[in-house]
């Protein structure tokens, strides 16, 4: 009996941390996944190299995630981008990190992610192959 109670007050505990925390996520997309409007600007930034956040969406009903566009542009080498998020204390920490590609059709000069959160992050920093990086806001 003292077994299940520990049992049961640990999955207790871990639904209380696991509720509490705001949740996080991120999809790699390709250009033909987003609307028309969405294709159009990274069609326009897609000019330049750079790292670019587009906000999807205006957060008006509460109920509403909030979803951020990412989109990366580089010179082709033989790599790829990918993507790791963390919040803290208000601050969305977007991390991209380059990595070699296995052969040519992994090779990429752009990366789109799609980040959905809770809530909107009072500071957002983006950190490029651990190292802090500038990037353009958005707004739709």
């Amino acid at each position: 009996m003292t077994f299940l109670i520990r049992i049961f007050s640990s999955i207790c505990f871990f639904l209380l941390i696991g509720c509490s925390n705001e949740q996080i996520t991120s999809k790699n997309v390709e250009r033909s996944d987003l609307d028309t409007s969405l294709q159009t600007w990274v069609q326009t930034k897609s000019q330049e190299n750079g790292i670019y956040i587009r906000k999807m969406n205006e957060h008006k009903d509460p109920t509403e995630k909030i979803r951020y566009l990412i989109f990366s542009k580089k010179d082709l080498n033989y790599d790829y981008r990918t993507i790791k998020l963390d919040q803290k204390d208000g601050t969305l920490s977007i991390y991209l990190k380059d990595k070699i590609a296995s052969d040519e059709q992994y090779m990429k000069s752009e990366s789109l992610f799609i980040i959905t959160l809770d809530s909107p992050p009072e500071k957002i920093e983006m950190y490029l192959n651990e190292k802090p990086v500038d990037y353009q806001m958005e707004q739709p």
